[in-house]
């Protein structure tokens, strides 16, 4: 029996300091930080979209301003 666990101890051990662990880590991290980057891409053109909208809009009053200043 002792023999037994002092070998599944050893292979926990040799799984937690692997490579192979640490690859995976990793790669999940990876993912993890795609997705988040994705998202803020996502949300950057939302904004900059929304921020050209507002330009037209101010571009479209100050038109509109100016015509009734010229009458």
């Amino acid at each position: 029996m002792k023999k037994v666990r002092k070998l599944i101890l050893k292979i926990e051990i040799r799984w937690k300091n692997s490579l192979l662990r640490k690859n995976l880590k990793l790669r999940n991290e990876i993912k993890r930080l795609d997705k988040i980057l994705t998202e803020t891409k996502k949300q950057n053109h939302y904004l900059l979209d929304q921020k050209n909208l507002d330009e037209i809009k101010i571009r479209e009053l100050k038109l509109e301003v100016d015509k009734h200043w010229k009458k």
